[in-house]
């Protein structure tokens, strides 16, 4: 009978494998915070997080945006953080600001990982500075950063400006077609048809005659594909942060192979012709270009190896390229949108906005100079007031690379591999760091007032060696387009729609400036 006893030892084997230890550990991730002491919010309920899972229920960014608010809200002053849980993954929420430094500045060598999935071998493009760690992390923005300074901007500026010229033309015509309707204009697309216009002529080179081969609006379509489309669902992005090494070695990608091939085709068809040529662009692109020849030369190896070498490169050379339009083109679309919306409402702020880049530009000969967009002192204090009203990115996330007891607090630890939550909406909309919090305020950001307030209480770029590498860029997009509509013309809102919460459709009045107003008739008609 001891075949008997034999498959008993194996049922009950498996039960314990595949039942019971399943089950602990289910229990343990579930009062993680509970038997740590640390105040939380409770798991969701089981059947909700299987359909999360399995993709029968998406949590959308405003859910989670008012999610960390609420969190913010109820657990502040009852410690450094407190626990809540994504699915059955314990994290935790920053609400103390020294806890924040410390995390974003003063210790950030145990902070410089965001948790995103890569794979540089099988799937190059996903290999970019946002999502790279550690020392592979370290160096590249240390090769980047030169090319990204506040210096570079004023050899960019002259082109930047010819492309802001030409959706201005565009924006103008718009303007004049919809006069004879409701003159109400759809603000969101207008900014980001510019932003898409600038960033694709600087960083892709895509000029008016490449245009014909790589039209804009099928780029549009690809970025849109790139940034919208999941090749998995939540349970194998879940394996994906949780299992690095083993997703690597499965080879599984996480970048579209139509996004690969169409990018990688294309800037591969612009290098090529600059080398060819021997001719040198002022564009993000040729500063890049440059980088790979550097990189290229300072390698002595044989054929075969470099032209590995180079096509590494130029893979590298892609993702940061598409990186720095993912980067951009939200959020410099998303704070335009909201900079006009503000102004739209607060009519004595954009007069006082149109007065200084009326001043600025009388110093400067009428002309809207990189020195003159500088001294634009007051549009940068509105640019800042709007990101920390409209916060682009509405929360920070980073994973811990090894234990981190909280300083002067032993009580609290964060332990390793836990991903943590920076509400930078919370922050932003919280009356001890900024009284009257929901009220346009430029004033907030005169020097004077910046001196007072900690470095981590206001995190439009973010903070630390982590920041937005490309914050000078997008400053000067921002300015250069916004002091120009603001001189054209005066923005007023559509009253019928006012915005209560953050939307997708922003509808302006949008008037032309120094023109003889036109009957308004139709708007009294009953």
């Amino acid at each position: 009978m001891w075949w008997v006893w034999l498959i008993v030892s194996v049922l009950i084997a498996a039960f314990i494998i595949f039942i019971v230890l399943p089950l602990i550990y289910i229990l343990y991730k579930r009062n993680y915070w509970r038997w740590h002491q640390v105040p939380f919010e409770p798991p969701a309920p089981k059947i909700e997080i299987l359909q999360q899972l399995f993709g029968f229920r998406r949590t959308h960014d405003w859910e989670e945006l008012e999610h960390y608010d609420q969190l913010y809200r109820n657990f502040k002053g009852r410690g450094p953080f407190c626990g809540f849980y994504r699915l059955m993954q314990p994290r935790a929420l920053i609400l103390e600001r020294e806890l924040i430094m410390q995390i974003l500045s003063k210790n950030f060598s145990n902070f410089n990982d965001r948790g995103i999935y890569h794979n540089s071998k099988n799937d190059p493009l996903s290999a970019d500075l946002y999502s790279r760690r550690g020392s592979e992390w370290k160096e590249m923005r240390l090769r980047l950063e030169p090319i990204f300074a506040k210096d570079e901007m004023r050899s960019l500026y002259e082109g930047l400006y010819a492309s802001c010229a030409e959706s201005l033309n565009s924006f103008d015509q718009l303007v004049h077609d919809e006069r004879a309707h409701s003159g109400y204009i759809e603000i969101r697309t207008q900014m980001r048809r510019y932003v898409l216009t600038c960033m694709a002529a600087c960083v892709f080179d895509l000029n008016g005659q490449r245009q014909q081969k790589y039209p804009l609006n099928l780029f549009d379509d690809m970025i849109h594909l790139e940034r919208t489309t999941s090749r998995h669902n939540e349970f194998v992005n879940a394996f994906l942060r949780r299992y690095p090494r083993l997703s690597k070695k499965l080879k599984l990608r996480t970048t579209s192979k139509d996004v690969e091939a169409y990018f990688t085709e294309l800037i591969n068809e612009v290098v090529n012709e600059r080398e060819q040529s021997g001719a040198e662009k002022k564009d993000y692109l040729q500063l890049l270009v440059n980088l790979m020849q550097q990189e290229l030369s300072t390698h002595e190896v044989q054929d075969q190896s470099m032209n590995e070498l180079r096509q590494h490169l130029m893979y590298e050379l892609a993702a940061h390229a598409i990186t720095f339009l993912k980067a951009g083109l939200r959020p410099t679309t998303h704070t335009l949108t909201y900079v006009l919306y503000e102004l739209a409402l607060n009519d004595p702020i954009q007069q006082q906005l149109r007065d200084e880049v009326a001043d600025a530009l009388q110093r400067h000969n009428n002309e809207l100079t990189y020195e003159c967009v500088r001294e634009l002192k007051f549009l940068g204090q509105i640019i800042s007031e709007t990101i920390r009203l409209h916060p682009v990115v509405p929360y920070l996330i980073r994973r811990t690379l090894t234990e981190f007891p909280v300083p002067n607090n032993d009580k609290y630890k964060l332990p390793k591999d836990m991903f943590i939550i920076v509400p930078t909406h919370a922050i932003h909309n919280d009356a001890e760091y900024y009284p009257d919090p929901f009220i346009f305020k430029p004033e907030r950001f005169v020097g004077s007032e910046n001196k007072k307030r900690d470095i981590c209480m206001w995190l439009g770029f973010g903070e630390g060696p982590r920041s937005c590498i490309g914050l000078h860029f997008a400053q000067v997009l921002m300015r250069m387009l916004l002091a120009q509509l603001i001189t054209r013309y005066h923005f007023s809102v559509d009253r019928t729609r006012l915005m209560v919460k953050p939307q997708n459709v922003i509808r302006l009045r949008v008037e032309p400036l120094n023109e003889e107003p036109e009957g308004r008739e139709a708007d009294v008609v009953i």
